[in-house]
């Protein structure tokens, strides 16, 4: 692209004079890696997830250093007199806030916590081992984990997500497939109208006259019953299931009956008015239809067949 061309071609004049901010461009050029994102799903995914969780996660970081905060105060207030040495020097590991927050922060690293800060100061002070191992409880095995607990939570939602949008898409497709074909029944004034349409649809596409549609009649009456000027679209088999919610709209063999066949093209409409006409009456009235077609589907698609 255009961000590349011009990053060499600054390059090269780079070596024939001395220009400003060159060094710059080569480091804007090495950030090229992250066009990375788009082509790999897991790394786009890890990215969202990323992003998504920076408020939880930001939330669980403050109540951690508040609880830091205050063990650092009573540090300061307990063991602030302290001395302990660290081969000839004199440390006080509480002298400060500031220095307190330092010495719990290593704690919960867990870099040598016990053996140079814990140990010497229960020397002096017993109740160093109370302060130190309730610390280690409350932010080191609680608070720490919800923050990774977080993150996992977050990764999960964006696998989810990801999911989500996948299946949606599959489905926008399959259903577009019969849009056209579903059309005309918008235009129907009464649903005497509507089912006399789809009964003429079914005509068209059960050649045969079987009582149901395999993929090859649905792909065959399909281009039959497109209006003129329409683009022919070819139906997979991956197409059907989306459009028979996973074969739930058909029989025992994966055929569809009249009934499965009816109640795939009310959703179809529902979902084209679903996205011009939302508040629409004539919306619900379609919704609901379907929703009792398709609880009712799944006990008797394989008898129902048109009269």
């Amino acid at each position: 692209n255009w961000a590349d061309f011009l990053i060499v071609i600054f390059s090269f004049l780079s070596h024939a004079a001395d220009l400003p901010g060159v060094n710059i461009l080569r480091i804007v050029r090495a950030l090229r890696v992250c066009r990375l994102f788009k082509r790999l799903p897991g790394l786009r995914q890890m990215i969202v997830a990323l992003s998504s969780s920076i408020q939880p996660v930001f939330q669980a970081f403050m109540v951690l250093l508040l609880v830091t905060a205050v063990y650092s105060v009573l540090g300061v207030t307990f063991f602030g007199q302290i001395v302990v040495m660290d081969g000839d020097f004199e440390v006080l590991y509480f002298s400060s806030f500031t220095a307190g927050l330092f010495t719990m922060f290593q704690t919960l690293t867990g870099d040598g916590w016990a053996s140079e800060i814990a140990r010497p100061i229960m020397k002096e002070n017993v109740g160093a081992a109370f302060f130190f191992v309730s610390y280690i409880l409350i932010a080191g095995m609680v608070l720490t984990n919800v923050m990774v607990a977080v993150l996992l939570e977050e990764f999960t939602k964006a696998g989810k997500q990801q999911e989500l949008e996948e299946e949606a898409a599959k489905t926008v497709r399959a259903n577009g497939l019969l849009e056209e074909v579903v059309a005309p029944l918008r235009l129907c004034k009464t649903a005497a109208e509507e089912e006399a349409h789809i009964r003429k649809l079914w005509d068209i596409m059960d050649a045969d006259k079987n009582g149901v549609l395999d993929l090859g009649e649905l792909k065959t009456g399909l281009h039959q019953s497109l209006p003129p000027g329409a683009e022919f679209r070819d139906i997979s088999a991956a197409d059907l299931d989306e459009l028979t919610l996973q074969g739930r709209l058909c029989d025992h063999n994966g055929n569809i009956a009249y009934h499965g066949f009816e109640t795939m093209l009310r959703r179809i409409l529902a979902q084209q008015l679903n996205r011009q006409e939302p508040d629409g009456l004539e919306l619900l009235d379609h919704l609901e239809n379907t929703r009792l077609e398709v609880a009712a589907s799944s006990g008797c698609l394989a008898e129902c067949s048109p009269t």
